[in-house]
C-alpha cells in the first residue's frame, strides 16, 4: 500500500520525503484527496487523537487539493488544531478543491430563489479576503459542476452550474456583495464579469 501511495502521490505532483506519511488514517484522507472525492462531512472521525500532529505537518507542506480531506476532517473533529493553520493555506487548499473535486456536494447548490453553502463554503467564506486571490482564476473556470444525489444532481443539470458560478457567490459574500443566482449562464456571466472588474479595483 504505502509504495502504491508513493507513486500516486508522485503522479499527482506530491513531493514525497522519506516516510512522510506514516499514520494509516492520514494516509488514506491524502488518498481521498488525490482521487478528489468530496469529503462528505461525516459523522465518524477519521482520525485518532495522536494523528493530528502528522496531518498538520502533511498540511503545511502541502497546500492544495491533496490535505483537501485532511483538512476538512481537522475543523470538523479537532476545531483547536483546525484554528492554527493559517488563513492563507485553508484559502489555498479549499480553492484548490473547488477547482478539482469531481461533485462540489460539499459546497452547497443554488437556485434562482435560493442557495445553500455547505460545509466547505463557509469554511471559505471564513478565511476571509486572503481567499479573493485564490478565487479571482476560478471565475474564468466554465467546466461543469456537477453534484451527486438524484435532486442534487439534478439541479446541477437544470442551471448548468459551473465552477466559476461558486467562485462568484464566494468572493462575492467575502465582499460584502449580495450575490444573485440567475437561470441562464449568459446573464450570470455578466454578473461575474461585473465582479472581476471590482476585484481589480481592490487589487490596485
Amino acid at each position: 500500500m504505502g509504495s502504491l501511495l508513493s507513486i500516486v502521490l508522485c503522479a499527482a505532483g506530491v513531493t514525497l520525503v522519506g516516510a512522510e506519511i506514516q499514520s494509516p488514517r492520514v494516509r488514506n484522507l491524502v488518498a481521498e484527496s488525490i482521487k478528489k472525492e468530496p469529503f462528505g462531512w461525516s459523522e465518524k472521525n477519521p482520525l485518532l487523537n495522536g494523528d493530528v500532529p502528522e496531518a498538520l505537518a502533511y498540511i503545511t507542506k502541502h497546500a492544495d487539493y491533496t490535505s483537501y480531506h485532511l483538512l476538512t476532517a481537522l475543523r470538523k473533529f479537532y476545531p483547536a488544531f483546525y484554528r492554527s493553520v493559517p488563513n492563507e493555506e485553508k484559502s489555498a487548499i479549499l480553492c484548490s478543491a473547488l477547482r478539482t473535486s469531481t461533485a462540489l456536494n460539499d459546497w452547497g447548490q443554488f437556485t434562482p430563489s435560493t442557495s445553500v453553502d455547505g460545509q466547505s463554503a463557509k469554511a471559505l467564506l471564513e478565511t476571509g479576503k486572503v481567499a479573493l486571490k485564490y478565487l479571482a482564476p476560478i471565475l474564468d473556470d466554465g467546466s461543469p459542476a456537477i453534484l451527486f444525489g438524484s435532486e442534487e444532481a439534478t439541479m446541477s443539470v437544470i442551471y448548468a452550474y459551473r465552477r466559476k458560478d461558486f467562485a462568484y457567490r464566494y468572493a462575492s459574500l467575502i465582499l460584502g456583495n449580495v450575490p444573485v443566482f440567475r437561470a441562464d449562464p449568459k446573464d450570470r456571466d455578466k454578473d461575474i464579469d461585473g465582479l472581476k472588474a471590482e476585484l481589480r479595483k481592490h487589487a490596485r
